[in-house]
């Protein structure tokens, strides 16, 4: 009697979208992240938080947020770096009060 194998492919990239402005690529990975590269093949960014393989990854259409879904049943909507830094210039910073900054351990650090 002949042996019978089973085998499963392995898949590096399963799903790559390309950024609306066409400058930036999204890679879907086994290794439990999403990559983001530029044109050139440079690695910009590991985009980490799923537990099991990332299965896909996309650009919304505006280009400001990366979407995963992993086969540990997660949808992870991601800021993009620039839309990060555009929330940063509005984004309101609460003060800390005197003792908030003792409690911290950080009182005459921060003014």
């Amino acid at each position: 009697m002949g042996s019978f194998f089973s085998f499963q492919p392995v898949v590096l990239f399963t799903l790559i979208g390309q950024e609306y402005n066409g400058k930036t690529i999204v890679t879907a990975s086994p290794d439990k992240t999403a990559k983001l590269w530029d044109l050139k093949g440079n690695l910009l960014a590991d985009i980490k938080g799923h537990t099991g393989w990332v299965t896909s990854a996309v650009f919304s259409p505006d280009g400001k947020y990366i979407l995963t879904a992993s086969d540990d049943g997660t949808v992870i909507i991601w800021p993009m770096p620039e839309t990060i830094m555009e929330w940063l210039k509005t984004a309101p910073i609460p003060k800390l009060t005197k003792q908030e900054k003792k409690e911290l351990g950080i009182e005459g650090l921060l003014k």
